[in-house]
């Protein structure tokens, strides 16, 4: 349970940001967003992704293929959101795990905090654009990275050994 409970901390941030996001995601489409719904609404998806790809859009395809996916689960114009705001939920666990592997579970849980009460991400996950898709695509490789970065250097340089010590023989305890 003591290994566990930042995990606990991490999963009432996700669900009090998943909160403050579906606050906004209600409100009626404005700017953009109506740009967006109408690309999505009038195509079907490769004309979507035809008109992207043209002039009629600088926002690269993926939105869209996205938007246009979630559109489909019902009529409503707000589910033009729908991929931005899992993606500013995701966001956050993804924010800790970050913190977590740079500076250490206390840094990992203040950056998921503010991550979750960031007014720019609030407003970012609701609105149907891909801002917190651009921000979710950024967030996950670095995670990786950090790990990668991580391990100990001798099994970058000495791959043999990882080879060696998972061959040998287990010793009279099991391991």
């Amino acid at each position: 349970m003591r290994a566990r409970w930042p995990w606990i901390v991490v999963g009432v941030l996700t669900l009090i940001g998943l909160l403050l996001r579906l606050h906004d995601y209600g409100q009626s489409l404005v700017g953009d967003e109506l740009s967006t719904l109408w690309i999505v609404e009038n195509h079907n998806l490769a004309d979507t992704v035809s008109f992207v790809k043209g002039d009629g859009e600088i926002t690269p395809p993926l939105y869209f293929i996205l938007a246009w996916l979630a559109t489909r689960l019902g009529d409503s114009p707000e589910l033009v959101r729908l991929p931005a705001m899992v993606a500013g939920v995701v966001s956050i666990p993804l924010m800790y795990e970050l913190g977590l592997r740079t500076a250490g579970k206390w840094s990992g849980l203040a950056s998921a905090a503010i991550f979750t009460c960031s007014p720019f991400m609030i407003y970012f996950s609701a609105n149907g654009r891909a801002y917190s898709i651009m921000t979710l695509f950024l967030i996950a490789p670095f995670t990786r990275l950090v790990h990668v970065w991580s391990i100990p250097l001798g099994y970058l340089f000495r791959p043999s050994q990882i080879v060696r010590k998972r061959q040998a023989p287990l010793d009279y305890r099991g391991r």
